[in-house]
């Protein structure tokens, strides 16, 4: 089998030996502000102003004709087969068709042969190699004018020629790949400039960056265009799971929806009560049902004392209706539309609610709920409900899986966003409304929760956070400063008693907060629980499945006593 060529001009090892790694390499960060900063060189159609008007959206909702971009030895060909297979995997989405525009007897049949026979492919790609002759040029071009799939992808070859000029001249965005190598020599810029002139806008630049160990994803910026590093593009590895690969997979399949997003501004308005018993808080709670004019719906509103205010019914099936199968998202994605300008409000800042909020907005806009966004629906109400079958336990977070224990880290992202107070409600839900139809994660978040997932194993590895098992082991107990409690409980048994003594609604004074809950039904009586806990400190609410002390104020009942009530009230099997 003929050597490969590697991303620095040199020969590449066949796939079982080890690249050396260059002392100054360029890391996927710093590689893909350095690619960026070259593009930024050169004016060129902007993607964002195009999807602004109904004419461009329409025609890239029609077929979408994307030129696979970038100098010799980027990696282009296992990028392309990679982000296909990740495409496939994308609900709804067209099949990604691939044209290859270049004659070097790479088909789009050639990356899936090598991952089964290497020998194989390189004998056909040899057989298939032919030059850039008119005939070739026209063929191809006459084969990209006539394209009628919705998604396409041409490949084309590394130089800037008249040929591939001519092959590119209707198609209508493009993206950039390139190697370190490349960057340093300004190629970036002039790759845009080849498109400039051909009036195609460019809508993802990537890195190529063959020696990392990580991707890293940016995402899609205020300017419409995609950007991220992608590691170690090589031929024989299963790509598709690359964090990049399955970013950019979601991206070019709904890329023309983002502009609708931010075009059409929304016409409900949205609040957050204080629950905390306090003049400031009751004053900010009554200003905002004084604002709501044209009425107002509750979401997952629970506090009693404001439920008549709530002039258009409160969309609550697990604490008001009792029904714990159905979250306010499973709600929400098919119930009539409340009227232009009504405002909603809830006391719980997290995804059920927010995400609700999203979703009836998103359909006031006349944006389709497709079954994508129905996926992503499903996966809230699932965690929102604890619908993730038989409890079984689990190792706790540690430094070689941070992870351990979380069942969906793909909410994670866009999860700590909803918690995160400092960032207006409207615009987390602008950014939820996103997430949903795109499934892209605000980059910023994904990289904290990171972070905050080695927080919790440090915490951890010092005892801050504690946890215990007790009642013959159905009862984890845990006490945590962080948001992670239940999830460590629930590691460890399915009944969980989690205390925090330093929680925080939206940045006020902290306070002794508890909650408890079970996997499923049948491990313990929590309404039972509930009442009793009522009779010693009133405010104390939940559904069968979970419960807390009061909002807004601190639990005076010590962990202890909550111990002995749950214990009291557990159901025997």
């Amino acid at each position: 089998m003929p050597p490969k060529q590697g991303p620095e001009g040199g020969v590449r090892p066949i796939p079982t030996q080890t690249a050396p790694v260059p002392e100054a390499h360029l890391l996927g960060k710093d590689g893909l502000a350095k690619l960026s900063e070259s593009t930024r060189t050169v004016e060129g159609p902007k993607i964002k102003e195009i999807l602004s008007t109904p004419e461009g959206r329409e025609k890239f909702k029609k077929v979408k004709k994307i030129v696979i971009a970038g100098p010799p030895r980027s990696g282009k060909s296992c990028f392309r087969e990679g982000a296909k297979q990740a495409i496939k995997n994308v609900p709804d989405a067209p099949y990604p068709l691939v044209t290859t525009a270049c004659p070097d007897g790479e088909g789009a049949w050639f990356q899936e042969t090598v991952n089964k026979d290497p020998e194989l492919a390189a004998k056909l790609k040899a057989d298939y190699k032919s030059k850039f002759t008119p005939e070739f040029v026209k063929r191809v071009a006459d084969g990209v004018t006539n394209l009628k799939s919705g998604l396409n992808f041409i490949d084309i070859g590394g130089i800037i020629t008249p040929e591939n000029a001519q092959i590119c001249k209707d198609a209508n965005a493009a993206l950039l790949l390139c190697g370190e190598n490349a960057i340093e020599a300004g190629l970036p810029a002039e790759w845009k400039t080849f498109f400039a002139n051909l009036n195609i806008p460019v809508i993802a630049e990537l890195y190529s960056d063959y020696f990392g160990t990580d991707d890293y994803v940016e995402g899609t910026g205020e300017d419409g265009v995609f950007r991220a590093s992608v590691h170690h593009l090589e031929r024989g590895e299963n790509l598709a799971n690359r964090e990049a690969l399955q970013n950019f997979a979601r991206f070019v399949v709904n890329f023309e929806k983002i502009a609708n997003l931010y075009e059409k501004e929304p016409k409900y308005r949205f609040g957050l009560l204080d629950p905390r018993p306090i003049d400031a808080a009751k004053s900010a709670n009554e200003q905002i049902f004084a604002n709501a004019e044209n009425g107002t719906l509750g979401i997952e509103m629970t506090l009693p004392q404001y439920l008549d205010q709530c002039t258009l019914g409160n969309v609550d099936p697990q604490h008001t209706d009792g029904d714990i199968t159905k979250a306010a998202i499973d709600i929400v994605v098919d119930m009539p539309l409340p009227s232009e300008e009504v405002t909603m409000v809830t006391v719980r800042p997290d995804l059920d609610s927010f995400g609700s909020m999203a979703l009836l907005s998103l359909r006031q806009k006349g944006l389709e709920i497709t079954d994508a966004v129905r996926e992503r629906a499903k996966k809230i109400s699932i965690s929102d409900t604890f619908a993730n079958g038989e409890w079984t336990p689990s190792a706790l977070p540690d430094r070689k899986n941070i992870w351990a224990g979380v069942k969906d880290k793909d909410l994670s992202a866009i999860d700590a966003l909803v918690m995160d107070f400092k960032v207006p409600i409207a615009q987390r839900v602008k950014i939820l409304e996103k997430w949903f139809e795109t499934g892209e994660e605000p980059v910023e978040y994904r990289e904290r929760v990171k972070k905050d997932r080695v927080a919790i194993v440090e915490a951890l590895e010092k005892g801050d956070i504690k946890h215990e098992l007790v009642s013959n082991g159905d009862i984890a107990v845990v006490e945590s400063k962080s948001g992670a409690g239940t999830t460590i409980g629930y590691a460890l048994a399915p009944i969980v008693i989690v205390t925090n003594p330093q929680f925080s609604f939206q940045g006020s004074e902290p306070i002794v907060k508890h909650t408890i809950c079970q996997y499923q039904l049948g491990h313990v009586d929590l309404v039972a629980v509930l009442k009793e806990l009522n009779e010693i400190e009133k405010g104390w609410g939940g559904s069968p499945t979970i419960v807390g002390s009061p909002q807004g104020i601190s639990s005076t009942i010590p962990q202890e006593k909550i111990v002995e009530i749950v214990s009291k009230h557990l159901m025997k099997p």
